[in-house]
């Protein structure tokens, strides 16, 4: 599988670490905000093309990964989803429950898979609406939901993320 992987920053990164530990994954752009640090990290992994433009990386992906700002994620998940590829988005999926709403819609309207994530207890955002919101629907995001994160990288974890306590709580909206 074709990925692109949408931030260049410290999440972006975890990703990345990940992803080059899974066989028959190869990351064919890094997109980022600041193309000097782009140029960097796309060097340090070996990504053949780097641009700070998300319509270029999707052009050469079978899926993406949004590891950008929040308040990019309604914007960015919708443009990889209406451009027909399956998306992965960084907590927290957005920043306001109507915003998840029309994610979950879209997903369902373009048959796209996509995967959003959220702490239950993040204060800066509307996390348990936002939550509540995706849940109630009968198809569209794959959540993951958990209110704390042990120390495993994504890699070390299996590319799942992990809590001691409660167990994370996962449901495939249909």
């Amino acid at each position: 599988m074709k990925i692109c992987v949408a931030g260049q920053g410290a999440f972006g990164q975890k990703h990345l670490d990940a992803l080059k530990r899974i066989a028959d994954v190869e990351v064919t752009s890094l997109v980022g905000g600041n193309q000097d640090a782009t140029a960097e990290v796309a060097k340090k992994y070996g990504i053949p093309h780097y641009t700070g433009e998300l319509s270029e990386g999707i052009k050469r992906a079978d899926a993406v990964i949004l590891t950008t700002p929040t308040k990019l994620h309604f914007r960015q998940g919708e443009q990889v989803m209406r451009a027909g590829k399956h998306v992965l988005v960084e907590i927290p999926i957005t920043d306001s429950a109507e915003e998840a709403e029309q994610l979950v819609r879209i997903a369902k309207d373009t048959g796209v898979v996509a995967m959003g994530e959220n702490y239950r207890h993040q204060a800066t955002h509307e996390v348990p609406d936002t939550i509540n919101a995706v849940l109630e629907y009968p198809e569209g995001f794959v959540v993951n939901l958990s209110s704390t994160f042990n120390n495993q990288s994504s890699a070390e974890s299996g590319l799942r993320a992990r809590s001691p306590s409660p167990a994370p709580r996962t449901r495939r909206c249909r």
